[in-house]
Order: structure tokens, then sequence, then C-alpha cells
């Protein structure tokens, strides 16, 4: 065999190789002039890759392409992800972020955590985002979809603490995962455990949200998501505009749909000054041509304030929607408003707009309420005949139930941890 033209990176091989070494080559590929004595290997080949700039990744084992992603085995490793790439990266081991600062970046490329726990981040500051006016706050500050890009899937992210504080003149979004999803952004197994996730100060407008804050564009996709035992809170002291909070997604802007992804155990306090909000609060807000499947919120607890004509909105599943299907809620919440202001509450736990379908509640927890879904006992919740008789939910394939959530229904590819 010839090799010609051909060179190999020191970052992928040590500089001389034993008689029982593998190598995966690539073909078409100019790496590094870094070289070492090629003594005799197994090669593997792989055609058709593309590298624009190894150089530029000094600590990363890997090339970023999709065959030979960046491999990132601590949590300085992940911060020193540059921003605004297009790479694939993938997670190798648990990352502990303790003592150490993150600023979210922009990212458009591609990273699986392949399951492993991030632990630890901690974040105390708004960062910039496409503009000087526009802050955010998130694992990744802003998102962006092209091609491959803008996948993130497979992260669970523990023991987060979100404390952000201090005045912001416009536009704001806070996430745990994603502050900002903008065109194609696609978000899948990412969950968030034992969190605290705090947002205080001044600004024009903010959206807040467990997983991402805000969703604009199209082609987007939040699939087998969580958020379990975790504290949300966002009390701005002063704004003008609209701002909207939810457990899974602050506010959407897009037509997307929402699969396979619970809240469960969490609390959420959305308070403002002269304007408080809470759209969505298990799952999201925004405009119509939004769905969810398959998805539940139990255990949580909702809190808003109204101190101005416009009062409170407190919706379970989401605002402004069309449809929650096969979905249910076991919700309780709390308006609190200053002497003489008229509250407005319009706590739904399915949908304020549009139709449920095959969606329930629990009435003994929440009482009778308005918006769509059906009121069922506790007793009633915790039969699985209900669902399966009333509302043909596959208990084959998507749902089950066991001694894991109190009872209730779970989702088999995406169980609670307890």
């Amino acid at each position: 065999m010839f090799i010609i033209n051909s060179f190999w990176y020191k970052y992928i091989f040590e500089p001389t190789l034993s008689l029982s070494s593998d190598i995966n080559f690539f073909e078409n590929v100019n790496y590094s002039s870094e070289f070492g004595s090629l003594i005799a290997a197994n090669i593997n080949f792989y055609e058709n890759i593309t590298e624009t700039s190894v150089s530029s990744f000094p600590d990363f084992l890997g090339i970023g392409t999709y065959q030979d992603p960046y491999l990132i085995y601590s949590a300085s490793q992940f911060i020193a992800i540059p921003n605004k790439t297009t790479y694939y990266y993938r997670i190798m081991e648990d990352l502990d972020f303790t003592g150490l600062y993150h600023a979210p970046k922009e990212f458009y490329g591609y990273i699986d955590g392949q399951n492993h726990v991030l632990s630890n981040l901690n974040i105390s500051s708004w960062h910039y985002s496409t503009g000087a006016t526009t802050g955010y706050v998130g694992l990744f500050g802003y998102v962006q979809g092209t091609g491959n890009g803008g996948i993130i899937r497979n992260i669970i992210l523990d023991n987060a603490m979100y404390n952000v504080s201090g005045s912001f003149g416009y536009f704001s979004y806070f996430g745990g995962i994603v502050g900002r999803a903008s065109t194609g952004t696609r978000i899948y197994n990412c969950h968030i455990r034992s969190s605290s996730l705090f947002s205080t100060g001044n600004s024009y407008s903010e959206q807040f949200g467990g997983i991402v804050g805000y969703i604009e564009s199209s082609n987007h996709a939040l699939d087998s998501c969580s958020v379990v035992n975790t504290v949300l809170s966002c009390s701005k002291v002063s704004g003008t505009n609209i701002n909207s909070a939810g457990i899974i997604v602050g506010q959407i802007n897009a037509t997307m749909t929402i699969n396979k992804t619970f809240v469960q155990s969490c609390s959420i306090d959305h308070r403002r000054v002269n304007y408080a909000e809470i759209k969505g609060a298990g799952f999201k807000g925004g405009n119509t041509n939004q769905y969810i499947y398959d998805c539940y919120m139990k255990d949580v607890l909702i809190t808003g304030n109204a101190t101005a004509s416009w009062g409170v909105t407190a919706d379970g599943m989401h605002a402004n929607g069309n449809y929650a299907i096969r979905s249910y809620a076991v919700v309780t919440a709390s308006i609190v408003g200053d002497p003489g202001k008229t509250i407005v509450q319009g706590f739904c736990p399915i949908s304020s707009v549009g139709t449920s379908t095959s969606s329930f509640y629990n009435v003994d927890v929440m009482g009778y309420v308005s918006g769509s879904g059906g009121p069922k006992t506790t007793a009633e919740m915790l039969n699985q005949d209900t669902y399966i008789f009333s509302s043909s939910w596959d208990f084959d394939n998507i749902w089950m139930t066991g001694s894991l959530n109190g009872g209730y229904p779970y989702l088999r590819d995406n169980p609670p941890p307890y």
C-alpha cells in the first residue's frame, strides 16, 4: 500500500506508533505540519472529510467533523469552545464547573453530551448576543441552526446556579440550556436537575425559561427533555414591555412542537413591579401553531403578581396555542396582587386558546378551572384505564406506569428520576 502526500496531526496520534497501533486515516484532508514517524499500523480510511482550521483548537482531540468530532474531557475545554463555531463536539466525561467562569457563547454547531452530567455551573452576569443592547444567559447564549448545526443533545445539567441581576436596557433572554434559539435549533434529551435559576433587576423585556428562554423563526425541535426539582424565579424590578416565563420555554414565536417532555417537582415565581405574566408556566407561551404531544407537568407550584391593569395570566401548558395532545397537569397556582388592583387569573392547565385533545388535569388538586382538558380525580389519574379507554394513550410504546412518579403515567423512554 502506498500513502502519498498525506500527513497526520500530533493531537490525534503520538509521535511514534507501535506495531499494534490503529490509525484512523482520513482521505482528502490537509493536516498540520506536525509529523511523527510512522512505523507500522492498521489503517482505516474515511473519505471526503473536510477540515478548516485545526490549529485554532490546540486543546481538543479530533478535527471537528461528524466522523471525528472535537472531544471534550473537562469543563475548561467546554468553556474554551470558540464563539460562533459550526463544528461537531462530543463530551467524553462528566464535567464539574466548580470555581470556573462561564460566559455563554453563540453556538452554530453540533454537540452530543452522551448523557454526561455537567455539574455546578454558575452564571452571575448578562452576556451579549447579536447586538450591544441584547443580553442572554444559558449554557449556550444564542444558538442558530444551519444544515446540521444548532443541535444540542444528551446533556444533563445538575446543581446549576444562575443568579443574574443588574440593569439592562433592551431585550434579554434567559434559559438553562439556551438563552435564545434562532432558526433551526434542535434540542434533544436535555435535562435540568436540582438547580436554581434566578433573574432580578431591570430590563425592557425578558423571556425566561428553564430549558430555553426564547424560540424564534422556524424548523425547531424540542424532544425528550425535562426539568426536575428546580426553582425558577424572575423578579424584574421594572420594565415596560411583555415578560414571559415558563419552566420549559419562556416564549415561542415559531411554528413547532414539543414532544415527550416533562416537569416534575418544580416551582416558578414570576413577579414584576409594573407588569408580570407567566405564559405557559409549565411549558411555553407564545403565538399560535404550537403543539404539545405526550407531555406532563406534576407537582408544580406557580406564583405571580399583578400590580397593573394587565393583571396576570398563569397558563399551565401553554398560552395562545392550539393543541395539547395526550398530556396532563397536576399544578397549584398562587397569584399575589397589590391592594386595589384587579387580578386577572387565567390559570388553564392545558390551553388558554384552542382545543386540547385527550388531555387531563387533576381536579382534586386544582379545582375546576377554565380552559380545555378533562378534569379527573386523583384516583382516576392513577388508573391507567382512564387514559387508555378515554383517549387511547399508547402504553405499549410511549407511556408506562409503575413505582416512579407517584403512580402517575410517565414516559417510557424519558423516565423521571423518582
